[in-house]
């Protein structure tokens, strides 16, 4: 796990049983941030499959353009949240999604979608 929001975890079950860094997940290493790439190779989890859970509130775009191709197809299966879908009529953030979007579907299939169910939908007209 990776969250610079927290301060750790709360989990009920023993730390030794997971790894967390107090870091974003992000597009560039440094003090706040980690790439997807560093943070796998330096987790020890070994050479096979993975699952990615993730849900970092519009980050998911640069982490996973930044992230190698060998890495996303390590991942067996993506649990993914993507935000800020409102801006899909913008032709800048537009090409930000689909590109993310094309990576993804490079190595994996959609298999479920859903809208999010916390707030009354929203109709755009144009």
């Amino acid at each position: 796990m990776a969250d610079k929001s927290v301060n750790e975890p709360i989990l009920n079950i023993p730390k030794e049983n997971y790894s967390f860094i107090k870091k974003f997940i992000g597009c560039t290493d440094n003090e706040y941030f980690i790439t997807l790439d560093t943070w796998v190779n330096n987790s020890q989890v070994g050479e096979g499959d993975l699952m990615l859970q993730m849900d970092i509130e519009g980050g998911e775009y640069l982490a996973l353009i930044n992230a190698s191709d060998a890495l996303l197809d390590r991942f067996r299966i993506i649990a993914l949240e993507i935000h800020r879908l409102k801006y899909l009529w913008d032709n800048n953030y537009f090409e930000v999604i689909q590109s993310t979007m094309n990576k993804i579907l490079k190595t994996h299939y959609c298999v479920h979608l859903h809208p999010n169910n916390c707030c009354a939908p929203t109709i755009t007209v144009g």
